[in-house]
């Protein structure tokens, strides 16, 4: 600031002059104590972010003494910041950590400028071991010269960990995906293959070279199902479904045939792009041999049940027949035989004891005619199948009060003998059921000719029952519904349950016109 007094020649000042001047300079020892104020405020401030800051940082001068740190470099450092600044690299790490950090200083200098950037693993007296970033960089004095070297240093240990992770679950997941037995693919956009686990090189016979770079659909041609690979793919881009499956049985370039399921899903990047396809792909193969395997082996038992229940029912024909035939006609001629005695005595003791004899033959005679019936109804065979249906349900339904409707067609289509006898059982066991469980009062029976062959339904008013058509009737074998099952498809028939809580059940099943097609003959 400038002063207006004028100095006198003689260098006095007058007494207003002297207090103009003292003026002056009070008012600019005023302004620069404002001004260091402020570069003090300044410099606070500038501390304070510094030590802030949680980026290490540091500054040394030119001899490598530390002019100032922040907190977060003595944390790292595990000494306490008066501990450091003032000294040495040499005062605060080790011989061998110091001699390179000074060697990297010296490096700078001698550049005579510029930045250096390296990772190292710190192992502090006091905390824990910390992997960190070093950048280092030459700062200017306020002559435009080298004055010193400054330091940043960044903790990557966490980063560190979680990369060291990563890797781990990269080499997990990548030995499940080249242990696991089912293919996995990685396809891009156009089907070409940008990866494949060694489940598929051995599937399509490319363990020595690799399809990697090679469209799918050369490497999967369908035999059967033109659904297959390439044709599902497209149909899979056009539907823009999430998921995808497809069956079929198709060849490699080895020539081997084989069965497949392919499952598909997107594969997407950051943005939520379709960048290409994850497939799996199954080997069906041997399952789909043990299933048909095990189809012919239920066909087979299945057979086998139906045949020894057929086996089973001549037999029990044979005993009723010899029952008829000889124990029945033998007691009725013992019984003709008595009343002759009878007519010829005149003794009232011998006559007495005749008729016991007579009571207790018609009670073998009765017995008989009921074993008879119970073993095989000789109605089964001496009438039609209609006539066989009412006498069960005289027998079965109307002892326990259950009233019955019979409706048929004029003219049934004349059965075999076994079909007659299997169908006589299933209808058999569904009255028994309907008995057993459905507290019915009222059933209704339809007997009528299809085109296919011969209708049976029967339907009662009972308490029905939880069904799923879905499930196996291996699951209501309680109800007699398996055994039904296994006699209609015997014959090559089709079975149908219609029931719910509280509303009944309908039980229709069809049989073809033809006994020899029934299944599994031996």
């Amino acid at each position: 600031m400038q002063s207006s007094v004028e100095i006198k020649r003689d260098g006095r000042l007058s007494y207003a002059e002297q207090e103009e001047r003292i003026a002056q300079l009070e008012e600019q020892l005023r302004h620069e104590k404002q001004c260091r104020i402020h570069a003090e405020d300044k410099a606070v401030v500038l501390e304070n972010v510094f030590q802030a800051l949680p980026t290490a940082i540091f500054y040394k001068d030119l001899q490598g003494i530390y002019l100032n740190c922040n907190k977060a470099f003595a944390e790292i450092k595990g000494i306490f910041q008066h501990n450091i600044i003032g000294k040495t690299v040499f005062d605060v790490a080790s011989q061998e950590r110091a001699e390179g950090c000074s060697e990297v200083d010296e490096a700078l200098r001698a550049r005579g400028g510029g930045s250096l950037t390296y990772e190292l693993t710190i192992n502090p007296e006091h905390g824990r071991q910390r992997d960190v970033i070093f950048s280092k960089a030459i700062f200017l004095g306020a002559d435009g010269e080298p004055a010193g070297v400054v330091g940043l240093m960044s903790d990557i240990t966490e980063v560190n960990r979680r990369k060291h992770q990563l890797v781990k679950l990269k080499t997990k997941y990548q030995s499940l995906l080249e242990t696991i037995p089912h293919g996995i693919i990685e396809l891009d956009t156009e089907g070409i293959i940008t990866y494949s686990n060694n489940a598929f090189k051995q599937m399509v016979g490319r363990e020595d070279a690799p399809p990697e770079g090679l469209n799918l659909k050369d490497l999967l041609k369908p035999v059967e199902d033109e659904s297959c690979s390439g044709e599902c793919l497209t149909n899979f881009l056009h539907n823009k479904l999430s998921t995808a499956s497809c069956k079929a049985k198709v060849s490699s370039h080895t020539g081997r045939i084989f069965d497949v399921q392919l499952d598909w899903s997107y594969k997407y990047n950051e943005n939520r792009d379709v960048i290409g396809f994850i497939l799996i792909a199954t080997d069906m193969t041997e399952r789909n041999q043990a299933e048909e395997k095990l189809k012919r082996y239920q066909v087979q038992l299945r057979s086998l049940s139906s045949q020894l229940s057929l086996v089973e029912a001549r037999g029990r024909r044979k005993i009723a027949t010899e029952l008829h035939d000889n124990l029945g006609q033998n007691l009725v001629l013992a019984k003709f035989k008595i009343k002759s005695l009878k007519s010829m005595n005149s003794s009232p003791q011998l006559t007495s004891e005749l008729n016991s004899v007579e009571q207790s033959i018609e009670a073998a005679i009765s017995f008989a005619r009921s074993l008879t019936a119970e073993v095989s109804p000789l109605i089964l065979y001496s009438l039609d199948f209609e006539s066989s249906v009412e006498w069960l349900a005289d027998n079965i339904l109307a002892p326990c009060q259950i009233k019955f409707r019979i409706k048929t067609d004029d003219a049934l289509e004349e059965l075999s003998e076994d079909t007659q006898v299997l169908l006589f059982e299933a209808v058999r066991e569904l009255f028994v059921n309907i008995v057993k469980h459905a507290q019915a009062k009222n059933v209704h029976i339809y007997l009528k000719n299809i085109p296919e062959g011969l209708q049976v339904q029967v339907e009662d008013d009972g308490r029905g029952f939880v069904y799923d058509p879905e499930s196996e009737l291996e699951d209501y074998s309680g109800f007699g519904l398996f055994s039904i099952r296994e006699r209609i498809k015997y014959l090559q028939g089709k079975i149908r349950i219609l029931t719910s809580l509280g509303q009944g059940t309908c039980v229709q099943f069809q049989v073809p016109k033809e006994s020899s097609k029934m299944e599994g003959t031996v």
